[in-house]
Parts: C-alpha cells; sequence; structure tokens
C-alpha cells in the first residue's frame, strides 16, 4: 500500500479521468488537415485498453466489436513499429484519425474512411441544428447545436476540443448546454475544380442554459489549429455579446471564468481594442467616466474592463489620496504601439447575416 503524501504519482494522474500533464497522442488528422495536439486528454484512447482502437461509438457496440477486433488483429504486425515509436515519445497514441462531419474518432485510417464515406454529416451544408448565421461572402455559417439534442455529436466535439484546451474539461455532461458550431469551407485539394466545397466545422463556442452567473454570455470557446488567425474567435465572441443583448436581454455581459490561456489572449485583445475606441472617441471629450459609463457603452461587465484596462497598462494610482484614473496619454500610446487603428476597430459580425430576433428559441 502506498504512503499516502498528499501527491499524486504519475501513474495515478493517468489512471484518473481527464487529468494529464502533457500530449498523449502525436498528431491530428482531420479530413485534409494534420497537426499537433496541445495539450493532453485520458479521456481517448487508454493503452491498457486495446479494444479503445475503434471508432468510439464501435468500442461499446457489442455487435460490431468482434467484427471489428478481427480486422484490428490482421493490422497489429502492421502498427507494431508505429507503436513502438509512440512509447518512446511518451505517447499513448502516434496519430488519431478524426471524422471532419461528427468527430468520432479511431486509430486505424481505414475504419476511419470507411465511418466518412456513411456518416450522416457528410453533407455540403449539414442538417444538424439551427442555422443563426450565414456569410455566404465569406463562406461562413453557424449553427446552434443543443446537447440534450445532439448529445452524441457535442460529446465526441468536447473530446476534440481538449486536445487544445488546458481546462474545461466537460465530455460528457452536455445536456445542459448550448453549441454554436462555427462552419467554414474544407480546404480539400482531392475534390475537383467541378465539386461544390463542403462544410466542415471549424470551431464552436458553448453556452450553459442556465448558467450559475447569469451575466455569463460563454462558456467555453474553441478554434481548432487549422483555422486559426481567420478572425473566427472575435466573431464568435461578437456573436455571444449580441445573443446576450438581444435575446436575453443583458444589458452586460461576458464569459465564464477562468478562462483558457488561449481565450484569455483572444478576449484581452478583443476587449482591449473596443475600449480604447470607445474611450478615446466618445468619452475622451468628457473629464470624468466610470466603470458604468463604460458598461453601457460596450456591454461587457465592469469586472472585466477593470482587467483589461490594468492589462493595457493604462490605470494609475495616485500616491497621496490612493485615487484610480485612466491616463488618456497613456491609452493613446498603447494604440500607437499596438497599431489600433481607434476610430477604425474592426468589427467582424456581420447583423445582416444573423437570422435570430427578440423572438429567438
Amino acid at each position: 500500500m502506498e504512503a499516502s503524501s498528499g501527491k499524486l504519482s504519475e501513474k495515478s494522474k493517468e489512471d484518473l479521468y481527464g487529468i494529464l500533464d502533457r500530449p498523449n497522442i502525436g498528431s491530428i488528422s482531420y479530413g485534409p488537415y494534420e497537426f499537433e495536439s496541445w495539450y493532453g486528454n485520458a479521456a481517448y484512447f487508454n493503452p491498457k485498453i486495446s479494444h479503445q482502437s475503434l471508432l468510439g461509438y464501435e468500442s461499446y457496440d457489442n455487435t460490431s466489436l468482434e467484427h471489428n477486433l478481427r480486422h484490428l488483429k490482421r493490422n497489429t504486425n502492421e502498427e507494431r513499429s508505429d507503436s513502438s515509436s509512440s512509447q518512446d515519445k511518451g505517447y499513448w497514441l502516434e496519430k488519431l484519425y478524426v471524422c471532419r462531419y461528427c468527430f468520432k474518432y479511431s486509430s486505424f485510417p481505414y475504419l476511419l474512411k470507411q465511418h466518412e464515406i456513411v456518416c450522416p454529416y457528410n453533407r455540403r451544408y449539414p442538417l444538424i441544428g439551427r442555422l443563426v448565421y450565414r456569410d455566404d461572402n465569406n463562406g461562413i455559417f453557424i449553427k446552434k447545436v443543443q446537447g440534450h439534442k445532439h448529445k452524441l455529436f457535442c460529446q465526441c466535439m468536447c473530446l476534440f476540443s481538449k486536445l487544445f484546451l488546458d481546462d474545461k474539461s466537460i465530455y460528457y455532461a452536455v445536456d445542459t448546454f448550448d453549441f454554436y458550431v462555427v462552419y467554414g469551407r474544407c480546404d480539400d485539394t482531392s475534390q475537383g475544380a467541378s465539386d461544390e466545397p463542403q462544410y466542415i466545422p471549424n470551431g464552436f463556442f458553448s453556452k450553459e442554459k442556465v448558467p450559475w452567473d447569469p451575466s455569463n454570455n460563454l462558456a467555453c470557446i474553441c478554434v481548432f489549429p487549422p483555422f486559426q488567425r481567420r478572425s473566427l474567435g472575435s466573431l464568435m465572441i461578437e456573436l455571444s455579446y449580441y445573443l446576450a443583448n438581444i435575446v436575453d436581454r443583458l444589458s452586460a455581459s461576458g464569459p465564464e471564468f477562468p478562462l483558457s490561456k488561449f481565450g484569455k489572449i483572444c478576449y484581452l485583445r478583443f476587449w482591449s481594442k473596443k475600449l480604447a475606441a470607445v474611450i478615446l472617441t466618445e468619452l475622451s471629450s468628457e473629464n470624468v467616466f466610470d466603470l458604468s459609463s463604460l458598461s453601457d457603452l460596450t456591454g461587457f461587465r465592469k469586472e472585466d474592463i477593470l482587467l483589461t484596462l490594468e492589462f493595457m497598462g493604462v490605470i494609475y494610482i495616485q500616491e497621496h489620496s490612493g485615487k484610480t484614473s485612466l491616463h488618456l496619454k497613456a491609452l493613446e500610446n498603447w494604440c500607437i504601439n499596438n497599431k489600433v487603428d481607434r476610430g477604425n476597430v474592426k468589427v467582424h459580425l456581420d447583423e445582416t447575416c444573423l437570422l435570430v430576433s427578440h423572438s429567438y428559441i
């Protein structure tokens, strides 16, 4: 019996659900895209359970289990060298193959290829969920997918996203969440020039139906690696504020904390640009303004505004009185140093593409 030291051994950590301190999957194949994982996910393939090499839903399907295990046995010799290489690097799995349409997965490419052919979501415009945003000019549309209606899809998507998030480890309890899934054109070079482009998930944000803090407009946000640097994160953040204001009738809202490392960076960048524009164009002529007035103009919560202004380094505390003030000259310098045009802050959400209103459910 191990002595109780108050700390878990590395072996014990790996045996616990969802707790890993390093990536356990080498790379991911997602349609024509291949990229590395950022974080570990113990809910995927455990090396102690051999039949977890099957697609997730098949590993619990007794009807297909025996048939697929025969296929796995035939491929054992082919995969043995890759498996040895994976173990040397500390990976549980060298490469994970993920369906670009529904996020089901396998460690064998032929299984995933067979699945994608018959995947019910393998359509130009997937039928899942309700369309809330459609931008044909930029080839983007967003669908609201309810966790309790499309449970397996949302569970598999959450499993996949955990490979790129260091927290927010909800995998299975998706019933109380709505998911806003961003679809974009798939850059599949195998398609002919005359083929119509297919749309696949590029990222999503989730929203709790009844959040513990009513001001929370977003629970988790993730843009998958191949589709980053396309301003999709800003688009989703703007949509979350729009829904909070128009649908939920919230005058001020914001994301659930704690934010992931990259989520925090994305939000601070978004908040900073918007606050700089509002302060320097609409409030600079006034001698005094407070967090309440900024919150009314931006829709941001007061605590999020204060966090952002501190991050920008534009708040000063007077030594004698202890009074806190905002230095406009420092704010102007911040805009110059960060190449922010205070009069032209880009808005990514095109309200003419929205398909929601006050009566939206």
